[in-house]
């Protein structure tokens, strides 16, 4: 697996929630003293479609999590201003590290980008807790910088990609966007096209009412993977079953040649040009 991180100086200081901090620049470990409302565990069950009792079999320390042991790797553009809302990226990452691969940094800054990390949220962490961490990492940051809510999106490779497509599809509410690079899921089964007699099985519940409505009326999701990716099968299958279901603002982006990588900056700038853009008009066909 081809990932690179950026290697940010050993001193940087881990910042404690505070006015202090607020509208601070740069690169910086932050810590957060709240939780976001939605990101409590009856909460997430409801919507993910999981029983409590059997999410906290997968994740016994669950009862005992505090948000003050846990700590973001955050980048903020240098020339980012309160008085001019930034986006925010959230990366969930498929390693314990939580910041992005070098190159990104340098795209983020030209769009104005805020983009954090959750540290210890790898593929080896329990699901709720890296749902629960990215629904966190909004609402802290929300509270220290001007943010503009049309450009709060979610992000993630391999099985963070997985986990950042159940957070940007179950979440409409409070991300505007996902690109899930290299693994998703979906809320159905959908059939793999090399084997009738297989599917990729779903990962969540569906989501209803006016959720199932803002996700595919009002949502953009990129659906990211290189030609070579052994997830490339299942990304486009999935992307295919989103078209069907009418989604009115998806897009697959195929890296010719790539294989288990995240996106060069090349697709990168290509799929934040489509979640930036302006919506079409959503409204399902008769």
């Amino acid at each position: 697996m081809r990932l690179h991180i950026v290697l940010l100086p050993a001193l940087l200081l881990v910042s404690q929630d505070g006015e202090a901090d607020r509208h601070r620049k740069g690169a910086y470990v932050a810590r957060f003293t709240e939780h976001h409302p939605m990101s409590a565990l009856a909460e997430v069950c409801k919507r993910v479609g999981w029983k409590p009792a059997d999410a906290r079999k997968v994740d016994p320390s669950i009862d005992v999590w505090k948000i003050q042991d846990e700590s973001y790797e955050v980048a903020v553009p240098e020339d980012y201003s309160a008085e001019k809302p930034a986006g925010l990226l959230v990366w969930i990452s498929p390693m314990d590290l939580g910041r992005v691969p070098e190159a990104w940094p340098e795209v983020f800054a030209k769009r104005n980008l805020i983009v954090i990390g959750a540290n210890n949220s790898g593929n080896d962490r329990g699901p709720y807790f890296r749902m629960a961490l990215a629904l966190d990492a909004v609402h802290n940051m929300q509270k220290r910088y001007t943010l503009d809510p049309k450009r709060i999106y979610i992000t993630g490779f391999s099985g963070g990609g997985r986990a950042s497509s159940r957070v940007g599809i179950l979440y409409p509410d409070v991300f505007r966007g996902g690109l899930y690079q290299g693994g998703i899921e979906f809320y159905k089964d959908v059939p793999d096209p090399a084997d009738a007699k297989k599917a990729f099985r779903a990962g969540f519940n569906k989501p209803e009412g006016e959720l199932f409505k803002k996700v595919r009326q009002e949502s953009r999701h990129v659906v990211l993977a290189g030609s070579a990716d052994f997830n490339h099968p299942p990304s486009k299958a999935i992307f295919e079953a989103m078209k069907k279901e009418q989604f009115a603002n998806v897009a697959f982006l195929e890296m010719p040649g790539e294989e288990h990588v995240p996106a060069t900056v090349e697709w990168l700038e290509k799929a934040l040009d489509f979640l930036d853009a302006p919506p079409k008009d959503g409204k399902p066909k008769k």
